[in-house]
């Protein structure tokens, strides 16, 4: 009979503990291999250090007392951070006056989910389009008038012009 408390206790210990998952970042973008993004994570229940794995390296991540950690990733990289506990994050990439960041196809910088339903996160970066590109030439194309016309202006003054009568 001891036996088999023991077995249920740790039974139910087992099942009622937090399920360990990776959690696996994504920076798609484009071929600017030396932009760098910053994150800010936090999982609710994480502290202490996380092995992570970042250009097939391993190494650990340190997540405070409050669950915060901060890392960077450029374009095209992946982190894949191992055994975090089955929780909610939020996850947070600092802005870039440069782009759009989209996150799972969402027009957003920050993403809340839960590492049990949600441990895969792709964050898109887009260049920004100006509002209206035929602006930027229009300075240009009015200096290049005006000297046009100058020119002429000159050109004309100094050709004697006949008249017929």
């Amino acid at each position: 009979m001891k036996k088999l408390i023991t077995f249920i206790i740790i039974f139910f210990i087992f099942i009622s503990s937090p399920k360990a998952l990776d959690l696996t970042i994504t920076n798609n973008q484009n071929d600017y291999k030396t932009n760098t993004y910053t994150y800010e994570l936090n999982i609710y229940n994480a502290t202490g250090a996380y092995e992570y794995n970042y250009n097939n390296k391993d190494s650990y991540l340190i997540f405070d007392a409050a669950g915060n950690t901060t890392f960077t990733l450029k374009s095209n990289e992946t982190i894949i951070i191992k055994n975090v506990p089955e929780s909610s994050y939020q996850i947070k990439q600092i802005l870039n006056n440069n782009y759009n960041t989209y996150i799972n196809n969402k027009q957003t910088n920050i993403f809340n989910s839960n590492t049990k339903t949600n441990n895969k996160i792709t964050f898109v970066n887009k260049v920004k389009q100006s509002q209206n590109p035929n602006t930027s030439t229009l300075p240009i194309t009015l200096l290049i008038l005006t000297i046009i016309t100058i020119i002429t202006l000159i050109h004309l003054k100094h050709i004697k012009i006949k008249r017929y009568i």
